[in-house]
């Protein structure tokens, strides 16, 4: 008897390995390699477990010189997380794709059918299964960078007006979310020196072995006190994490972490070097 119990257990680990690695490939096609596509940006990906309800992206549409970008976090972790998140991010990329006039926060709103579509029951009811998100859209003929927010805020940082918080909103993206809400949205000059952060509730919910939280407003004062911000991206991101390793000690990860830094003057040197190549003069 203990021999067959020991080889249904077997099977059952072995079935839960092979779920985690279609997730795994299923997540990573969906992941673009961000540092590599815009060189000079940074980016910070840790899921909890082998894959997560944290995702980000960054797609670009040629024919109308748009690139969307976006930062999330959805409900739950592992398995459940990665395949929630999957569908946030190819829904955002199949509506932008179509239609690349649309603002962040229309996209966002257009999410919302398909998501009650998908977890609205018979009775009526409906899940809280969703996601909390960024989402900008970089315009490279308008010069304009555009961003939505549900229930995330975005940090933005200029060398003139320091480094401030644009609110998220109170809504995310669910099921039951309103469908007239209107989710917050700013516009931004791609011109100026601005540098965005996008990051999830992981970055700032890591845990002290004494099982503090590291909190939103120490993550601001070390970011400006320590004048992180005035290094490049990738030096900003390493600092930032080996912060966010001191602060943890030997406590346990307790939740999926992403972490985006953007500057424009970056994006402005991709599209720059895109549409000179797509569309030399």
């Amino acid at each position: 008897e203990l021999a067959e119990v020991a080889d249904k257990l077997a099977e059952t680990v072995e079935t839960l390995k092979d779920s985690y690695r279609a997730a795994e490939r299923l997540q990573a096609s969906f992941l673009p390699p961000l540092e590599k596509i815009v060189t000079g940006a940074a980016l910070y990906y840790r899921p909890l477990q082998e894959v997560g309800g944290d995702f980000y992206t960054f797609t670009l549409n040629t024919f109308s010189k748009r690139a969307l970008f976006a930062v999330g976090d959805c409900t739950g972790h592992g398995i459940p997380g990665a395949i929630l998140s999957g569908i946030l991010v190819s829904n955002l990329v199949t509506i932008f794709s179509s239609n690349p006039g649309f603002r962040p926060h229309t996209i966002l709103s257009k999410i919302l059918f398909t998501l009650r579509d998908i977890f609205s029951s018979e009775n009526g009811t409906r899940s809280f299964a969703g996601g909390e998100a960024i989402v900008g859209i970089a315009d490279f003929e308008a010069n304009k960078v555009f961003i939505a927010c549900a229930k995330r805020p975005i940090w933005v940082y200029s060398p003139v007006e320091g480094l401030k918080e644009f609110d998220g909103g109170k809504e995310s993206i669910n099921a039951r979310t309103p469908l007239d809400y209107n989710f917050p949205h700013y516009e931004l000059d791609l011109t100026e020196d601005y540098t965005l952060y996008l990051f999830t509730d992981g970055i700032t919910d890591v845990l002290s072995p004494a099982g503090k939280r590291i909190g939103r407003k120490a993550f601001h004062d070390f970011l400006i006190s320590h004048d992180i911000v005035q290094l490049p991206p990738e030096e900003q991101k390493q600092k930032i994490i080996d912060w966010l390793e001191k602060w943890r000690g030997t406590a346990p990860l307790n939740d999926d972490m992403t972490l985006m830094i953007l500057p424009f003057k970056v994006l402005r040197l991709y599209g720059e070097r895109t549409f000179s190549k797509l569309y030399p003069s």
